[in-house]
């Protein structure tokens, strides 16, 4: 049982404007550029004094080297990830991503493990997270969160990680169905959750609210072109950028698209030199 939602996604204008504001920083830790040694020339005293001198400026540098690592902030970085627990997911894109070294995210429907095709088996779920995968919670059976009580919201989020803990995986982030979460959802998300991803376009920073990270949403129309001008930004801005996937192979409807684009997206990714890390490890690095 596929399941199809419209998301009104703002990706490339929200992108420039998210960008600018930005705080830099690199992937790791950032280090000032030692100050350059003085060079003692005179000879007797004056030589004693610049030699003195030269190795004050060193510590000084020393100790600028260790407090800008100690306030760093991460650097660019992708995620890519998919909603819902497709087979196309397992059969279409996780081969792509094995081939090119990369892991992904893959927010699964705990229910959607019974449903059969076209969604991932129990198995088949098992198998990614083995393989360095991250899972993430979809909720129970991707109810609109934001017509349900507080109570049944948190069952939606409960139910679902028993049923991942069951096969042996604890998800540590969430994805809210169709985007969609209202302050009370965001809450109770935080009480089961580092993170959370909604639909809303542009990049995250360290100055992101967890509970509301933001993304850039494939659609059967997205461009080569505009995933790369997305990556440049990112780059540029030092910031996190990630890729949200729904069908992946067969093209049905706006938010599909072909194995061969998403192989072309990993390409760009991958030319484009930015580390690809899961939702839960770029979080990590980012709060």
């Amino acid at each position: 049982m596929a399941l199809r939602r419209k998301r009104l996604v703002g990706v490339l204008g929200t992108l420039a404007l998210v960008a600018a504001a930005v705080a830099v920083g690199v992937t790791g830790v950032t280090t000032a550029s030692a100050a350059p040694a003085v060079k003692a020339t005179a000879k007797g005293a004056a030589t004693k004094r610049t030699v003195a001198k030269a190795t004050a400026l060193k510590t000084v540098a020393k100790k600028a080297v260790t407090a800008k690592a100690a306030t760093a902030v991460p650097g660019a970085a992708v995620s890519i990830s998919f909603d819902d627990g497709q087979l196309g997911h397992y059969l279409n894109a996780w081969p792509v991503l094995k081939k090119n070294g990369y892991h992904g995210t893959f927010y699964v429907i705990s229910d959607g493990m019974t449903w059969g095709a076209p969604q991932m088996n129990a198995a088949q779920v098992k198998e990614l997270a083995a393989a360095g995968d991250e899972i993430g919670n979809h909720t129970r059976d991707h109810s609109d969160l934001s017509t349900l009580s507080a109570a049944q919201v948190a069952a939606e989020f409960a139910d679902s990680q028993a049923a991942f803990a069951k096969i042996g995986i604890k998800p540590t982030t969430c994805a809210y169905p169709s985007g969609i979460a209202t302050p009370e959802t965001e809450q109770i998300a935080a009480t089961y959750f580092a993170a959370c991803r909604g639909t809303g376009g542009g990049f995250d920073t360290t100055g992101t609210d967890p509970y509301k990270l933001q993304v850039f949403y494939l659609h059967s129309t997205t461009t080569v072109a505009e995933i790369q001008t997305a990556l440049q930004q990112a780059k540029a801005a030092k910031s996190w950028i990630i890729f949200v996937h729904h069908g992946v192979g067969t093209v049905t409807g706006d938010e599909d698209i072909t194995t061969a684009m998403f192989g072309s997206e990993v390409a760009a990714i991958k030319a484009s030199g930015i580390p690809v890390l899961t939702v839960a490890q770029a979080h990590a690095a980012h709060h």
